[in-house]
């Protein structure tokens, strides 16, 4: 499963917005986490600078935007993690 993927399918299974800057880019386009077209379009590579946004100031944020985080650490591109959590319901 691509990484692409796999970040859509995490970020489905929470009710906010969420969305990767790459911050190596001069234009800092948003792309939206659910979209494969804007994630493939950030042209993020290994090493690329991110930034995360997940709209909304509770618990359920800062949750999803931790987990992003750690997975995007993650050394092997193709095993992000997100299975080693809790799962939420897709909306």
């Amino acid at each position: 499963m691509s990484s692409s993927k796999e970040i859509i399918i995490e970020c489905m299974k929470y009710n906010k917005h969420t969305y990767l800057v790459n911050k190596d880019q001069d234009n800092k386009l948003r792309a939206n986490c659910r979209s494969i077209l804007d994630l493939v379009g950030l042209g993020a590579a290994k090493d690329t600078a991110l930034e995360i946004i997940v709209e909304g100031d509770d618990e359920e944020a800062e949750e999803l935007a931790t987990r992003l985080y750690n997975a995007l650490r993650c050394e092997d591109s193709y095993y992000m993690g997100f299975e080693n959590g809790d799962k939420r319901q897709s909306i």
